[in-house]
């Protein structure tokens, strides 16, 4: 493994990688920033493309299936700029958004969630029931925030996000591709053990 030191905050790896914590940065720069160890290592057991991994003195790094990634050795003062946090993350990995593409007959419509905990936790419970299928009503919608994918336990690299401008939108595409929506409401009139389903593929919207 090697380990190049970088001094620089004006250092163009540290730059992007400070990018990359934001939002924008993430959809403008078309890569990620994966925050602490056991992130990266979720990342790199469902195959994400890692660039490269900033890492404190004070790191143990192993890595799993993977010793052949370019580490850069920083100082925590580095560190913590990159992440933006007052407390320090040892390691940090740039790399590359992974295209999850495929089709489904059961997604989970993400109809604008905010909170990224509980947004980690959906997508961690979908994939314990075999989903990993979700659609968004926002372009915003945002996977690799820090809280999301600790949330998850990393199950957000191998989730298939489909994101639409707005919920019309939304409804537009599962209609046309013949979906069953299916929403909850405390006011429904209806239990779901008593709804008979076609066979049709299945949307199943959770609010925020």
């Amino acid at each position: 493994m090697q380990n190049d030191q970088i001094t620089s905050l004006k250092d163009e790896r540290i730059q992007l990688a400070k990018r990359l914590s934001t939002l924008k940065g993430r959809l403008h720069g078309k890569k990620i920033l994966i925050e602490g160890l056991a992130a990266i290592n979720w990342a790199i057991q469902s195959k994400v493309e890692i660039d490269y991994i900033l890492v404190s003195k004070k790191s143990n790094i192993v890595l799993k299936n993977n010793s052949s990634v370019k580490t850069f050795l920083i100082s925590d003062g580095l560190l913590k700029k990159v992440t933006g946090t007052k407390y320090l993350i040892p390691e940090v990995a740039v790399a590359y958004i992974k295209n999850n593409t495929k089709d489904s007959d059961f997604v989970v419509v993400l109809d604008d969630i905010q909170d990224f905990g509980n947004l980690g936790t959906i997508v961690r419970t979908c994939h314990a029931f075999g989903i990993d299928t979700l659609i968004s009503t926002t372009y915003e919608m945002d996977l690799y925030q820090r809280k999301t994918v600790n949330a998850s336990r990393g199950n957000v690299f191998s989730t298939n996000l489909k994101k639409f401008k707005n919920p019309i939108e939304v409804i537009k595409f599962l209609r046309k591709n013949n979906f069953h929506i299916v929403t909850t409401s405390p006011r429904g009139t209806d239990m779901q053990s008593m709804v008979t389903f076609s066979g049709k593929p299945i949307a199943l919207v959770v609010g925020n």
